[in-house]
């Protein structure tokens, strides 16, 4: 039996805690050109999993550097939580969904 899918902001969280770092001492072990917005994704990542929250190859790979863990298995961890819940894979996947809702709360 598998264990089941968990987002990749419930791993991180689990991370800071066990190694009893903030995320902003994790955005500082980052190494990138602005921390606090290192902060700003890591904490919308692990605050609440939401579907529209996407991880680029940049932060994948700056987190793998800071936490010691592969950027494959992060975004592996991610694509199977949203394949497990039903999320958009791709930012393109979520703006066709997006394009495909009908617009509501609009005056005819």
């Amino acid at each position: 039996m598998t264990d089941p899918a968990i987002h990749v902001g419930e791993f991180i969280r689990d991370e800071l805690r066990a190694r009893d770092w903030t995320p902003a001492q994790l955005a500082a072990r980052m190494g990138g050109d602005s921390p606090p917005i290192d902060q700003l994704a890591i904490e919308l990542l692990i605050m609440t999993p939401n579907p529209a929250m996407f991880m680029d190859n940049d932060l994948a790979l700056r987190l793998e550097d800071a936490l010691g863990v592969s950027e494959g298995f992060l975004r592996r961890l991610d694509l199977q939580c949203r394949r497990m819940v039903g999320w958009p894979e791709t930012i393109e996947d979520a703006q066709a969904k997006l394009r495909e809702q009908p617009l509501q709360g609009r005056a005819a």
